[in-house]
């Protein structure tokens, strides 16, 4: 499907490239909604959803006090997997392997 195109990515793309530029402004736009939507969801502030965010970090610090980390978190994430190790001492689980074995639960296999 896109052996016939050429990909373009340049710094800075969306001051030169009303399309890209409206990508950027339809992307920002719609990241913003998703992190509001979440922390309603969530009952508390998550912040701007970015690791250097104060209130972002202790968002995340809520969300892996379970025995997985909430799926609303991006659990490759660097800030992610740090708190885990803190609070958990031990490495962040594998999502796959997680949502694997909630498969074979669902269906009555084991």
């Amino acid at each position: 499907m896109w052996e016939h195109n050429i990909i373009v990515s340049k710094h800075k793309m969306d001051e030169g490239n009303l399309a890209v530029g409206a990508a950027s402004i339809i992307a920002k736009v719609v990241r913003d909604e998703e992190i509001l939507r979440i922390g309603n969801k969530l009952d508390f502030q998550i912040g701007s959803g970015y690791p250097s965010d104060p209130i972002t970090i202790i968002a995340v610090q809520k969300m892996i006090l379970s025995e997985y980390p909430h799926d609303e978190l991006r659990w490759s994430w660097a800030t992610t997997k740090n708190a885990w190790i803190k609070h958990h001492n031990k490495a962040i689980p594998i999502r796959d392997e997680i949502n694997h074995l909630s498969r074979k639960n669902l269906s009555g296999t084991r």
